[in-house]
């Protein structure tokens, strides 16, 4: 056993988690849209010293509270504006949830389970994709756990005094409160409601309304270290622009981010990777026993964390917008499931078909791993075809070769010889394995593919940007938007026909026109350039230049 009192492998584990996560961060440019918004705000708030207003390209920016945001600008006053620092705060909140999640397991079951719900929720693919990028979601995650970990406690003590209720009171509404901060309300729903369903289904109907007064105050407190501020500054103009942008999204799908009502459920099985299998394995009657029976320690965790990953896939089927990091919490509730289900089995091997998970294992480890191999020669390929070339340009054909298969070289190789681990029933070996594995293939696709990946989609829009600023002009997006720029340039940028922004488009009348004190050169899609005339017959739009599926027109 790898898990006794003199020898645990989680301080070694989670050395080389970070040694994981630090690995590759900064060679690669920022990720459009997200990481490129959320690094021009956090970029603004540093270089303004406006910690109490969000702002981006010169306007109020509504759509996320700041917590993210602080964090990142503390660590460009340490590190500088760069890719590093930009996303140093997710590696934060991936240490941060590994230590929550080993410290919850150990104190309530033991070392092993504790050490298998670390591994597998660390190297689950959306997860660990989220803790290597300058998403908002895994920190919003990681409060949402630590939430549920302070309302269980309380949840324990509910049968003891107030002195011994009072601190996980008190956890409970700081951690909630961040998590509101991180995100916005759903950081106060999920963890709540998930405890309120807990206690309906557990009969425990007495309410201790001195504690419910008291969290609340403790939740408010924490929301006022922003709000009060930006209020008395600012107004409402930030509260009103964030539920306006929450109307949207859960009423239209924002930039053509579409999908079926099921979407998330697809996503859930994907973003599981390499752990998919437990999914499908989990269904049998005596493993819902081990969750669910009247008798079991895993019941009260097992009801919360169900109610949370229902409750959330139902909301999230509703809302039009669809993104896979939207459902990313699901990864906490799937991790717990499968680490329970395999630390079950490596005490009692008859737990699982032990072909069928080898199998699916096999299945999903190998299909990707040869896809990400083939990867490179296929963008070989289709860097030969005409339309390929039109949306991307004439890319060089061995900008990929074998080097960039190494990827796909890593999780085949790795998914097959984590098989020989788990054919032999060595639970604890097969998890290393296959964690490590997820790691490593993450720390490659940094480095090597990356790299040329963003090159091809947004090295045109900087690209022409620079050539406009050459020119001594002024640079507008019309109806065509990225936050590229925005993070690695200074100067600001005229938005027209973008529903995230002032419409700016008035800019191409005659009155304001006229205001400019530098050329205005606009960057769109070349259909716009038949479109522009029709709709501003006063003005003279001229082609300056083309790069691949993107122009640069003058105004005059």
């Amino acid at each position: 056993m790898l898990w006794n009192q003199t020898n645990n492998p989680i301080r070694t584990l989670f050395l080389f988690y970070t040694i994981f996560l630090l690995s590759g961060l900064s060679s690669f440019p920022l990720i459009d849209w997200d990481e490129n918004i959320y690094g021009t705000v956090s970029k603004n708030m540093f270089l303004n010293g406006e910690f109490f207003r969000l702002t981006v390209n010169d306007q109020l920016y509504t759509e996320k509270p700041p917590y993210i945001f602080w964090i990142t600008s503390l660590f460009y006053f340490c590190f500088g504006i760069n890719e590093f620092a930009t996303r140093l705060q997710a590696i934060l909140s991936g240490l941060v949830c590994f230590i929550s999640i080993y410290w919850f397991a150990k104190r309530h079951f033991s070392k092993q389970l504790a050490t298998f719900w670390c591994l597998l929720y660390s190297s689950s693919l959306i997860p660990l994709v989220l803790s290597r990028t300058a998403y908002i979601d895994h920190w919003f995650n990681t409060f949402l756990f630590l939430s549920f970990c302070f309302l269980y406690e309380y949840y324990l003590k509910l049968k003891s005094g107030f002195k011994d209720r009072l601190p996980w009171i008190i956890l409970s509404g700081i951690a909630i409160g961040f998590g509101v901060l991180t995100k916005g309300p759903l950081g106060l729903f999920f963890p709540v409601a998930s405890f309120l369903f807990l206690l309906f289904i557990e009969r425990k109907f007495r309410i201790f309304w001195l504690d419910v007064l008291l969290g609340f105050l403790v939740f408010l407190l924490v929301l006022s270290i922003y709000y009060v501020p930006n209020l008395l500054f600012y107004g409402t103009d930030t509260l009103k622009g964030f539920y306006a942008f929450q109307g949207m999204l859960l009423s239209k799908s924002l930039e053509s981010h579409t999908g079926p009502w099921f979407y998330h459920f697809l996503v859930a099985f994907i973003g599981f990777f390499p752990w998919t299998a437990l999914i499908f394995l989990g269904f049998r009657k005596q493993n819902l026993d081990l969750f669910f029976s009247k008798d079991s320690p895993m019941r009260a965790v097992s009801l919360f964390f169900s109610f949370w990953m229902l409750s959330l896939l139902v909301i999230f089927s509703i809302v039009q917008t669809k993104l896979p990091h939207y459902s990313s919490s699901l990864y906490l509730g799937l991790s717990f499931f499968g680490a329970t289900l395999l630390n079950r089995w490596e005490q009692s091997p008859d737990t699982f078909n032990k072909r069928k998970l080898v199998g699916l294992t096999a299945f999903f480890g190998v299909l990707l791993g040869v896809l990400f191999f083939a990867l490179p020669f296929l963008f070989q390929y289709l860097s030969t075809l005409p339309d390929f070339q039109k949306q991307y340009g004439s890319y060089p054909k061995d900008s990929m070769g074998l080097v960039e298969t190494i990827p796909g070289v890593i999780l085949f190789l790795g998914s097959l010889a984590s098989l020989i681990w788990l054919n032999s029933q060595k639970i604890a070996p097969f998890v290393i394995h296959l964690w490590t594995t997820s790691q490593v293939f993450l720390v490659s696709l940094s480095l090597l593919l990356m790299p040329i990946l963003l090159s091809l989609v947004q090295d045109k829009n900087l690209r022409l940007y620079d050539y406009a600023i050459a020119l001594g002009g002024r640079v507008g997006f019309y109806k065509y938007l990225t936050f590229y720029p925005m993070f690695y340039r200074p100067e600001s940028i005229l938005i027209m026909g973008n529903y995230k922004f002032r419409d700016d488009s008035d800019y191409l009348t005659k009155e304001k026109f006229l205001e400019l004190d530098k050329p205005l050169f606009l960057i769109t899609t070349p259909n716009k350039l038949f479109e522009l005339p029709f709709l501003y017959p006063d003005r003279k739009f001229e082609l300056v230049t083309k790069d691949i599926d993107l122009i640069l027109i003058s105004v005059k």
